[in-house]
């Protein structure tokens, strides 16, 4: 539980509290004694409670952060108000409430997010999941430390997408630096496994090294330093693992 003696996060409760009482006054303002509810099709309705569980989904592996920052706070939020309730503005009230409840007092069950995975699994076409992949790695990316429990959970997801391995780290390489991972996790980064022959790992390793290589001289800054980390954690796995 994050003490709410921090002056910097009882000012953002307070914010958002406000936010959320003056958005209740306006709805009550709005409402009228006989409304035409919005009829969704069938598969509407399964996106919007993709949607929702998403919203559960990366909560949760914020949590499994330093701490939650303020930063991923809006990136959620704006999800909220872009992708779920754009028109809602109940629904804007009780999800700006969630966030206030796992910014101060919850401690969330992260065996949770394969079971949320899977849900999400069952409504959604391929595209519609990686989104959601892509997604999560963004708001975990919004903090300065990404830890190994998040990759952790990050790659659990995935597997319970059924978004392939090259695929997921394909991913992870674009959008999270490694500079900004609490440990190397070489697994994660790398895709080594402890089934692997010498010959796997240095094939695997072999084709990772042309593929960073290529990249030292890109024309985007952020690229370049990317492929110097990666360089430089291919040539410790290659210390490691082919001696």
């Amino acid at each position: 539980m994050v003490k709410m003696s921090d002056g910097y996060n009882l000012n953002l409760f307070l914010v958002l509290t406000v936010q959320a009482g003056l958005l209740y006054l306006f709805v009550r303002s709005l409402i009228k004694p006989a409304s035409v509810s919005v009829v969704l099709t069938n598969q509407e309705e399964k996106n919007l409670h993709a949607k929702h569980l998403t919203v559960d989904l990366a909560l949760t592996i914020a949590c499994a952060g330093k701490k939650i920052s303020v930063l991923q706070l809006k990136v959620i939020k704006n999800y909220i108000e872009k992708d779920i309730a754009p028109k809602r503005t109940s629904e804007k009230i009780a999800y700006y409430l969630k966030l206030l409840s796992y910014y101060f007092f919850i401690s969330p069950d992260f065996n949770q997010c394969s079971l949320i995975s899977k849900q999400i699994f069952e409504l959604l076409n391929f595209a519609g999941r990686y989104d959601i992949l892509d997604f999560c790695m963004r708001l975990v990316c919004a903090d300065d430390v990404v830890t190994t429990k998040q990759l952790v959970l990050l790659k659990d997801m995935a597997e319970q997408l059924e978004i392939e391995n090259e695929r997921f780290r394909l991913m992870l390489g674009k959008i999270i630096p490694v500079s900004k991972y609490e440990v190397n996790d070489i697994e994660i980064i790398l895709g080594i496994t402890s089934d692997m022959d010498a010959e796997e790992t240095n094939s695997l390793l072999g084709k990772e090294y042309v593929k960073w290589n290529a990249r030292v001289t890109n024309s985007t800054p952020q690229i370049r330093k990317q492929a110097r980390d990666m360089l430089e954690i291919i040539a410790k796995a290659k210390s490691q693992f082919t001696h």
